[in-house]
């Protein structure tokens, strides 16, 4: 059996919907009232305290990650850029709730950003000219990749039942003969093998 696939896709795909307008932090502080409103001072804080400890390699591109010295300001710095969306280029500010939904809670995980921001599609948070496409985001283009399985067992078929890469390595197991459910990661997810692998035309995989 041969499982073909990739760990992320690009976007955007069309190169004509591709927008650089520059560094996130740096679109933040452009704004009018950067240098007076409480939360683009709190923001425009940690990103330039991140790029002078990381000797400006701190990046932005797909997506920004805003880790805030006050987490109490994360409610009024989301605000702030909900109502700035569209001098910012953005779809969609993830904070508070929504991010824990998602990830570990900013409060208990120093790794997880108080504030994620999702752009347009397109928007790649660079003035880099050689950046054509970017990955990390959560739009089509970045979460939606080939995969293709190949086996003298199967059939050709093209599958629209909706997959996740995760369930890639719960195949290669059910395939060898050990159980799934030997990968922790498969117990606490409930994850389950590829559709139509297994059986002929149930498609449950079991």
């Amino acid at each position: 059996m041969f499982i073909v696939s990739a760990k992320h896709g690009q976007s955007p795909i069309n190169p004509a919907k591709v927008n650089k307008p520059g560094h996130f932090a740096d679109l933040v502080a452009a704004l009018p009232d950067a240098n007076t409103n409480p939360a683009a001072i709190a923001n425009r804080e940690r990103c330039c305290l991140w790029r002078r400890l990381l000797a400006g390699s701190f990046r932005t591109t797909t997506i920004a990650l805003i880790w805030l010295q006050d987490q109490s300001q994360t409610a009024a710095v989301a605000s702030y850029l909900n109502a700035n969306a569209g001098a910012l280029f953005i779809d969609e500010v993830l904070a508070e709730a929504e991010i824990n939904l998602k990830f570990n809670s900013p409060l208990a995980d120093n790794a997880t950003p108080d504030i994620l921001v999702q752009p347009q599609y397109g928007t790649i948070y660079t003035g880099s000219s050689k950046k054509n496409a970017e990955h990390g985001g959560f739009s089509f283009g970045d979460t939606n990749v080939g995969l293709i399985v190949s086996s003298s067992a199967l059939h050709h078929r093209v599958v629209k039942t909706p997959v996740a890469t995760s369930q890639v390595a719960a195949s290669i197991l059910k395939a060898l003969g050990i159980d799934p459910s030997e990968l922790q990661a498969v117990r606490r997810e409930g994850t389950t093998v590829l559709p139509f692998l297994f059986t002929n035309e149930d498609g449950d995989g079991q």
